[in-house]
Protein backbone atom coordinates (compact mmCIF):
# COMPACT_ATOMS: atom_id res chain seq x y z
CA UNK A 1 0.00 0.00 0.00
CA UNK A 2 1.43 3.51 -1.20
CA UNK A 3 1.42 6.19 0.89
CA UNK A 4 0.24 4.46 4.11
CA UNK A 5 3.58 4.38 6.20
CA UNK A 6 4.67 0.87 8.14
CA UNK A 7 4.02 0.56 11.71
CA UNK A 8 7.80 1.08 12.34
CA UNK A 9 8.21 4.15 10.42
CA UNK A 10 5.08 5.47 12.50
CA UNK A 11 6.92 4.31 15.48
CA UNK A 12 9.77 6.11 14.87
CA UNK A 13 8.09 9.25 13.79
CA UNK A 14 5.87 9.25 16.81
CA UNK A 15 9.26 8.81 19.34
CA UNK A 16 11.12 11.66 17.66
CA UNK A 17 8.39 13.84 17.59
CA UNK A 18 7.75 13.82 14.16
CA UNK A 19 4.55 13.11 13.98
CA UNK A 20 2.20 14.82 16.77
CA UNK A 21 -0.91 12.44 18.58
CA UNK A 22 -2.43 15.60 19.65
CA UNK A 23 -4.26 15.97 16.96
CA UNK A 24 -6.26 12.58 16.95
CA UNK A 25 -6.36 13.25 20.65
CA UNK A 26 -7.51 16.63 20.88
CA UNK A 27 -11.04 16.06 19.76
CA UNK A 28 -12.15 13.48 22.34
CA UNK A 29 -10.29 15.39 25.31
CA UNK A 30 -12.91 18.94 23.70
CA UNK A 31 -15.50 16.35 24.45
CA UNK A 32 -14.96 15.49 28.14
CA UNK A 33 -14.28 18.81 29.33
CA UNK A 34 -17.37 20.10 27.03
CA UNK A 35 -19.85 17.43 28.73
CA UNK A 36 -17.96 16.69 32.27
CA UNK A 37 -16.55 20.16 32.82
CA UNK A 38 -19.79 22.08 34.13
CA UNK A 39 -20.67 18.49 36.00
CA UNK A 40 -17.62 18.69 37.78
CA UNK A 41 -18.04 22.10 38.68
CA UNK A 42 -21.05 21.89 39.83
CA UNK A 43 -20.59 18.89 41.86
CA UNK A 44 -17.34 21.05 43.45
CA UNK A 45 -19.68 24.21 44.29
CA UNK A 46 -22.14 22.24 46.08
CA UNK A 47 -19.76 20.15 48.18
CA UNK A 48 -18.59 23.22 49.56
CA UNK A 49 -21.16 24.78 50.21
CA UNK A 50 -22.56 21.95 52.36
CA UNK A 51 -19.17 21.81 54.52
CA UNK A 52 -19.31 23.30 57.98
CA UNK A 53 -18.27 26.99 58.07
CA UNK A 54 -16.27 26.99 61.55
CA UNK A 55 -16.08 30.31 63.40
CA UNK A 56 -12.75 32.12 62.30
CA UNK A 57 -11.26 35.87 61.19
CA UNK A 58 -12.59 36.79 57.96
CA UNK A 59 -9.01 36.18 56.17
CA UNK A 60 -9.34 32.57 57.67
CA UNK A 61 -12.78 31.43 56.00
CA UNK A 62 -13.16 28.83 54.11
CA UNK A 63 -14.20 28.40 50.43
CA UNK A 64 -17.90 27.53 51.41
CA UNK A 65 -18.65 30.88 53.06
CA UNK A 66 -17.19 32.74 49.98
CA UNK A 67 -19.54 30.65 47.81
CA UNK A 68 -22.82 31.35 49.56
CA UNK A 69 -25.41 33.29 47.00
CA UNK A 70 -25.89 36.61 47.45
CA UNK A 71 -29.53 37.56 48.06
CA UNK A 72 -29.60 39.48 44.78
CA UNK A 73 -29.08 36.43 43.45
CA UNK A 74 -31.75 34.30 44.77
CA UNK A 75 -34.46 32.78 41.93
CA UNK A 76 -34.33 33.14 38.38
CA UNK A 77 -32.28 35.86 38.65
CA UNK A 78 -29.33 33.34 39.95
CA UNK A 79 -29.71 30.74 37.53
CA UNK A 80 -29.86 33.49 34.53
CA UNK A 81 -26.21 34.38 35.70
CA UNK A 82 -25.65 30.71 35.92
CA UNK A 83 -26.28 30.23 32.75
CA UNK A 84 -24.89 32.73 31.41
CA UNK A 85 -21.59 31.84 33.20
CA UNK A 86 -21.92 28.22 31.47
CA UNK A 87 -22.21 29.60 27.87
CA UNK A 88 -19.23 31.47 28.24
CA UNK A 89 -16.80 28.83 29.70
CA UNK A 90 -18.03 26.58 27.12
CA UNK A 91 -17.70 29.11 24.19
CA UNK A 92 -14.41 29.73 25.85
CA UNK A 93 -13.25 26.17 26.18
CA UNK A 94 -14.41 25.58 22.22
CA UNK A 95 -12.08 28.72 21.32
CA UNK A 96 -8.89 27.14 22.65
CA UNK A 97 -9.59 24.06 21.20
CA UNK A 98 -10.28 25.77 17.73
CA UNK A 99 -6.91 27.56 18.35
CA UNK A 100 -4.88 24.83 18.88
CA UNK A 101 -6.29 22.86 15.83
CA UNK A 102 -5.65 25.77 13.65
CA UNK A 103 -2.13 25.90 15.36
CA UNK A 104 -1.71 22.15 14.49
CA UNK A 105 -3.38 22.50 11.14
CA UNK A 106 -0.81 25.49 10.21
CA UNK A 107 1.97 23.29 11.32
CA UNK A 108 1.00 20.39 8.99
CA UNK A 109 0.57 23.09 5.44
CA UNK A 110 3.76 24.75 6.38
CA UNK A 111 5.58 21.23 6.96
CA UNK A 112 3.72 20.46 3.31
CA UNK A 113 5.34 23.55 1.80
CA UNK A 114 8.86 22.47 3.01
CA UNK A 115 9.03 19.15 1.54
CA UNK A 116 6.92 20.22 -1.81
CA UNK A 117 10.09 22.84 -2.55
Amino acid sequence: MEGVPSLHASLIGILTFQVFLTPAVLVGVYYIGALFGPWLSWWMVMRARRSPVPDATIADRPMAEALRVPPYLNGGRGWLVGILVLLALELGWRMLFELLIAFFDMHDALIAIRNAG
